[in-house]
């Protein structure tokens, strides 16, 4: 069984992003859910992130990722790693502004489109996993990563550390989806 989650990061309260994109709040939790849905503050940023583990919801909910971006920028990122894709995009005023995508189910795994202007921090991140799949080869698809790490750098938000302390504060579980 593999991942396949999708997180939202925008620069507003929990409650606030909740009802924009039509989510029932529990009341404040002291740490991160172990499963599930949940919205929670990251401390060294101030971005509000939304974590989903229907990794679909970005997409299946694109209507509410827009008017969310009417109201602030929006981060959305994507990963599903059975077939090594993964995303991440900036949404503004109800449009996409850039996206970066990898897919390495067709077997390239140096395969990275990207798509408007994204932020000057993925040049490094790109060069550093394309270094080191030139390196490593293609037994396995670091360039997957390229897309996650961006969203990390600027949410500052990592999607498999997330439960450890104290990355994460005003934490709420999503009752509804």
């Amino acid at each position: 069984m593999g991942t396949n989650i999708c997180f939202l990061g925008a620069r507003l309260a929990a409650e606030e992003m909740a009802k924009i994109l039509g989510l029932e709040l529990s009341a404040p939790l002291p740490e991160v859910p172990e499963r599930g849905s949940w919205i929670g503050e990251v401390k060294s940023s101030g971005w509000t992130v939304f974590w989903s583990e229907d990794g679909d919801f970005g997409v299946a909910k694109q209507t509410r990722v827009e008017d969310l971006s009417t109201r602030t920028e929006v981060i959305h990122c994507q990963l599903v790693d059975t077939c090594m894709a993964s995303f991440t995009e900036s949404w503004i005023d109800g449009s996409m502004v850039w996206m970066v995508y990898h897919s390495g189910e067709e077997g390239d795994v140096f395969n990275l489109e990207i798509e408007g202007q994204p932020p000057e921090k993925l040049e490094p991140i790109k060069k550093h996993y394309f270094s080191k799949q030139e390196a490593e080869g293609d037994l396995v698809d670091y360039v997957f990563q390229v897309p996650i790490d961006l969203a990390y750098a600027i949410l500052g938000f990592e999607y498999d550390g997330f439960n450890e302390p104290p990355e994460v504060k005003t934490c709420f579980q999503v009752l509804n989806l």
